[in-house]
């Protein structure tokens, strides 16, 4: 008897019919994942996606002038809060800031700094894919990593303060009362405060808002300087009213930002999904690549503190008596300060464009990036030149 097989009849095998329902299955999920992808898209703000639509020049100007003057208004502010520590403690109190603020930057500005670039940038990527469900719970884990290292920052520095203010900084023993009243302040309140205003705003730049950025960071130099005089002259409080001046503007301006995404109402893209992350658990690749991509910003503001750790000790070191050293570390925090002026505008500059660059990644446009990578190069470089020229022509009328 012969034997008849399925295919004799024209019937396909068992394995090949699997292998297609298979076949079609991934199809299905590989349609359905581009039609949300289009669907989220399809949702972002129009001001999100201009990032990939709108002529290159205006956008840029749009995005990098409100951020270079908001870098400016606070190199102003720092100043400003030099002349009226000056006025209300001295000497001794501008020595106390000049020794601190190297080590702000490193344990407060630059941590919240990273935190908030690395965030921005992967936020602009999701933004530029359309990957709105992400970009939410990027926002969560963000709020929650930002309280994490601040509580972290905070315990480390107050258990080893007077070791660093002594043995890192080379305090003297006429300044180190006034540099520990500072200080401690400082590295209780400040680093939450600095991450809600140095760590969130790269995110309102990433949804095309620096004009609002620009207002913020305007604000809480305004809010510092007003609270200067009436922290430390009205209420007495001495150089720890200038720690509690800047502390308190940075909340205020801190709850403005996180209020802003937390309305019921926003009109954020990526409001923060706390719900999913709870629910879901804490996705370690996010901290990750938050991590990864802000660990360049704070390595790019780690020199520049520690060569101003290192000649404050030289100057302390080489100087006839420990008040000499002092003003002559007074007057380098004042130099210092008002050098800020000048470079503070060009990262401004460069911050704006990193929305443009994050948004166009995730979208492919790999041409774009470059055009409007070159056309900020121009403009840094021809803000640097004008910058150099009027410091050659008019020396006494800046320094003086």
């Amino acid at each position: 008897m012969t034997s008849v097989s399925a295919s004799d009849h024209g019937e396909e095998p068992q394995g090949a019919v699997t292998t297609l329902s298979e076949s079609a299955l991934e199809a299905d999920v590989i349609v359905s994942a581009a039609i949300a992808d289009v669907v989220e898209e399809s949702k972002l703000a129009d001001s999100t996606v201009r990032l990939g639509t709108a002529p290159l020049g205006p956008l840029l100007f749009w995005l990098c002038f409100p951020t270079a003057i908001s870098m400016s208004i606070n190199a102003i502010y720092n100043l400003a809060d030099s002349f009226f520590i000056g006025k209300y403690t001295g000497t001794v109190g501008l020595t106390a800031i000049s020794l601190a603020t190297p080590l702000e930057t490193l344990f407060a500005t630059a941590v919240a700094s990273a935190v908030g670039v690395g965030a921005g940038a992967y936020m602009s990527v999701l933004l530029g894919k359309g990957h709105l469900s992400e970009g939410r719970m990027l926002m969560a884990h963000f709020l929650c990593l930002g309280l994490a290292v601040s509580i972290i920052v905070s315990t480390c520095t107050m258990s080893t303060l007077e070791w660093l203010l002594v043995s890192l900084l080379g305090c003297s023993e006429a300044v180190l009362p006034t540099l520990l009243a500072y200080t401690r302040v400082i590295f209780v309140f400040a680093p939450f405060g600095y991450f809600m205003v140095a760590g969130m705003l790269p995110l309102l730049r990433c949804e095309n808002r620096a004009p609002v950025a620009m207002m913020m960071q305007i604000l809480a130099s305004l809010l510092n300087v007003i609270g200067d005089p009436i922290f430390m002259g009205v209420f007495g409080f001495g150089i720890e009213g200038a720690a509690y001046s800047t502390s308190f503007s940075q909340y205020a301006i801190g709850a403005c930002v996180i209020l802003f995404y937390l309305r019921p109402k926003t009109t954020s893209d990526v409001p923060p999904n706390f719900k999913g992350m709870f629910t879901g658990g804490f996705d370690i690749k996010i901290f990750q690549r938050i991590l990864s991509g802000g660990i360049g910003q704070y390595l790019s503001m780690l020199p520049p503190s520690l060569c101003t750790i290192v000649a404050n000790k030289q100057l302390a070191r080489y100087s006839s008596t420990s008040t000499e050293g002092d003003t002559y570390v007074a007057a380098m925090g004042l130099a210092s300060r008002f050098q800020s002026m000048l470079f503070m505008p060009l990262i401004g500059i460069c911050m704006g464009l990193q929305p443009v660059l994050g948004y166009n990644y995730g979208q492919k446009n790999f041409n774009r990036m470059k055009r409007a990578t070159v056309r900020v190069l121009y403009a840094a470089f021809g803000f640097t030149i004008v910058c150099s020229l009027a410091m050659e022509m008019f020396p006494y009328q800046f320094c003086g």
